[in-house]
């Protein structure tokens, strides 16, 4: 009789931390964002800025309005999603992204290697439409998002330092 009771109650215990471990991940969840968020904001400006092109003879938005236009192409005016969420204390016209300078008005046919050059990233100037070189990026979190002119988008870290290195040479020489 004692050993017919304990396997049920093993696997009562068993299910009840299964249980117990999904529901403190969720909870956990909710208090941290994830680098997956960020990178999913950048994936999706930078597919809104080629979208606006495609409707624009070819041509990346301008740097003043890049952002307002990426969004507009989305046709998801929500600006909300598209600030990084690793931002602490954020105030709302603070977004954490910015265009490369280099690609603004550019044509996105003429852009050689558009697997290697950046069109989005983290950035710290805060300012919505921000347009800048490729400095300060990946402060807030432990990797930084890029995304590219071929649509593609990509965590750079401490494990793929010499990747990122190469990637920022390469838009660094761009004219």
């Amino acid at each position: 009789m004692k050993n017919q009771l304990t396997l049920p109650l093993i696997i009562l215990i068993a299910i009840f931390a299964v249980v117990a471990a999904v529901f403190f991940r969720a909870v956990v969840a909710q208090d941290h964002p994830r680098p997956t968020a960020c990178l999913s904001n950048v994936k999706q400006l930078t597919t809104g800025m080629i979208m606006y092109a495609q409707d624009h003879d070819d041509r990346l938005p301008l740097t003043d309005r890049w952002m307002d236009v990426a969004t507009s192409a989305l046709m998801d005016n929500q600006e909300r999603d598209f600030y990084c969420p690793f931002l602490k204390n954020r105030k709302p016209d603070e977004y954490g992204y910015s265009m490369y300078f280099k690609m603004a008005g550019r044509e996105v046919g003429s852009i050689t290697n558009p697997a290697d050059i950046v069109l989005v990233f983290d950035s710290v100037v805060l300012d919505k439409n921000a347009a800048t070189g490729l400095v300060g990026f990946g402060d807030r979190h432990e990797a930084a998002p890029f995304g590219f002119a071929d649509g593609h988008a990509k965590h750079y870290g401490p494990k793929n330092k010499t990747e990122r290195d190469k990637i920022v040479a390469v838009n660094l020489a761009l004219k």
